[in-house]
């Protein structure tokens, strides 16, 4: 027997992602296991902006000096407001992963997303983060 919070992750995945995910993550694990990053990328985007969303996120969260760019951009873009009531902790300063066993996880990577929206544009647009990131994972304005 499932609790609730078990049922009501399955729904949100299948309203995020659709019909047919656990056929879909499978096809990504083989990708996963044959080192085929680029196959597994392009085939994670086709499922929309939160997949988007989450490559970018996993992008930052996957390199400390990532992390420590994102969060000095963060600051500086703090500091350049007028009226600024409280600093924001170290952890307010991050974006967050979701993971795959909470249902509101994907909530809150989202819910981050939007506060951290600035942010996350002032991160792509840097030099460095445009080379090494795919062009297809750049998050759009109708995204």
């Amino acid at each position: 027997m499932r609790c609730y919070g078990h049922i009501f992750n399955l729904v949100a995945r299948a309203f995020l992602y659709g019909e047919g995910f656990e056929a879909f993550e499978a096809e990504s694990q083989v990708f996963d296991l044959r080192g085929r990053r680029e196959d597994d990328l392009r085939h994670w985007r086709k499922k929309g902006p939160a997949r988007k969303l989450y490559n970018v996120v996993g992008f930052i969260r996957s390199s400390s000096q990532r992390c420590e760019f994102f969060e000095r951009i963060s600051r500086e873009n703090d500091e350049a407001q007028e009226y600024l009531l409280a600093a924001e902790s170290t952890a307010e300063l991050e974006v967050v992963m979701n993971d795959d066993t909470r249902w509101n996880s994907i909530y809150f990577m989202i819910s981050r997303a939007f506060l951290k929206q600035e942010d996350i544009r002032a991160f792509l647009v840097h030099l460095e983060v445009e080379k090494w990131l795919p062009e297809a994972d750049m998050l759009e304005g109708n995204d």
